[in-house]
């Protein structure tokens, strides 16, 4: 009670609040159905941006931006650099002047690397002039001839995302995906990139569906009729649900205000529980049998000894904690050793750091194209946490009960 009559308590819940509301939207942003993989990257650097102001404590602007860098160093750089290529959205508008993924050459090298990693050969002319075309707006890979402000208008009113893959599909020349040659294999190999999912929301939420329909109560149910069940659902939700709003309802300098607010340092306090000590006082009060143990099993010592707790000991929280954070660095030590092995990445490391990776605008140029398609996913992020907010106060409403002006039909119930 003393603590929470300070003021000083709740200044720090707020700037908690705001330091973490950003990375909550991204995060609501990255585990949509049509996230993408240029999505994620644009996020990064997203988040790069907001934190990078006067107002944030030199100690966690450090920190934010080197965790941003090294997340972003261990992710296969160049198919996420792809991803924003192939967005004809964006192209390589997005990527800063000067850097090498402005260069149409070096950007086909990355391209030609890729596609080599995927198909086991190298593209031919006929790709490297097509990807040329594609990078200039020209030919058949202009805005007009790939219909982007048609697919943008039907989006809008549909009250969803563009759907880039289905923009790449009608440029197919061959029915046979695995007919890479010539421009067809751009095509191929943009849809490719274009259709990688970077969450497992959509498989969680199809196990989900399956655990409600597969319940104890109907836990007879055979497999195939519980999948067919699970896709009559889905099929009706998906034709006849109501389409989720994005709309927002502030201005641009709300937007700017709620920026501001969401990048105040602060220190993160956590509540205490008892939990493990709880569970482990629980698992000490069970009694252990396996009727299924081998006779010759040489796993007790002692074949006479009665089974207790203590022979099968159960680690702590923080031995598990401790054994989950070896094997990381272990992967990321090997991830790290992998990298420095390889030589022939385009660009320098210095020129793939996020900080100099994005043509990064100023919060109060709204027009700027860069701008615009980097907060895309971040609004539609922001509007679904705040309809989980929303949706939090009413769950945790109390509902007044008026036992005084009850009917009489009422108080007879």
């Amino acid at each position: 009670v003393k603590i929470l009559s300070q003021e000083s308590f709740w200044k720090d819940i707020k700037i908690l609040r705001d330091l973490l509301k950003p990375f909550a939207i991204a995060t609501n942003a990255a585990q949509s159905d049509h996230c993408q993989l240029n999505t994620i990257l644009l996020l990064l650097g997203y988040l790069y941006h907001i934190h990078n102001n006067s107002r944030i404590n030199a100690r966690i602007h450090s920190a934010i931006h080197s965790s941003l860098e090294k997340r972003w160093k261990k992710v296969d750089q160049d198919v996420f650099i792809l991803g924003v290529i192939f967005n004809p959205y964006i192209r390589k508008k997005a990527f800063k002047a000067g850097s090498p993924f402005r260069s149409t050459s070096e950007l086909f090298a990355l391209a030609a690397k890729v596609f080599k990693r995927f198909y086991n050969k190298s593209p031919d002319g006929i790709f490297r002039k097509a990807f040329s075309e594609y990078l200039a707006h020209a030919g058949m890979w202009s805005d007009e001839r790939m219909s982007l402000e048609y697919f943008s208008n039907d989006a809008h009113e549909r009250n969803t995302f563009v759907d880039v893959v289905s923009i790449w599909h009608e440029k197919l020349m061959s029915e046979n995906l695995n007919d890479v040659d010539g421009a067809n294999g751009l095509v191929v190999l943009a849809m490719r990139i274009m259709s990688m999912v970077p969450n497992s929301a959509s498989t969680e939420r199809i196990f989900s569906r399956f655990g409600a329909v597969h319940t104890k109560a109907q836990n007879r149910m055979s497999a195939e009729k519980t999948r067919k069940i699970v896709v009559l659902r889905t099929h009706i939700d998906r034709k006849h649900r109501t389409a989720p709003n994005y709309k927002q309802k502030h201005n641009q300098a709300r937007d700017e205000q709620d920026i501001l607010d969401a990048t105040t340092p602060s220190n993160h306090t956590t509540e205490e529980n008892n939990v493990e000590n709880r569970l482990q006082t629980q698992l000490s009060n069970l009694t252990l049998h396996d009727d299924g143990l081998d006779d010759d099993s040489e796993s007790i010592e002692d074949e006479d000894a009665p089974l207790t707790p203590n022979s099968f000991p159960v680690p702590t929280f923080n031995e598990i904690a401790q054994e989950l954070m070896d094997a990381a660095d272990e992967v990321e030590n090997d991830a790290d050793d992998s990298d420095s092995d390889s030589g022939d990445d385009i660009g320098d490391e210095k020129d793939r750091l996020i900080q100099n990776l994005f043509d990064y605008p100023s919060l109060s140029d709204p027009d700027s194209q860069t701008f615009l398609f980097m907060t895309e996913f971040w609004r539609r992020g922001e509007a679904t946490l705040r309809a989980e907010v929303e949706l939090h106060k009413i769950f945790t409403s109390e509902i007044p009960l008026d036992t005084d002006n009850r009917s009489e039909s009422d108080s007879d119930i």
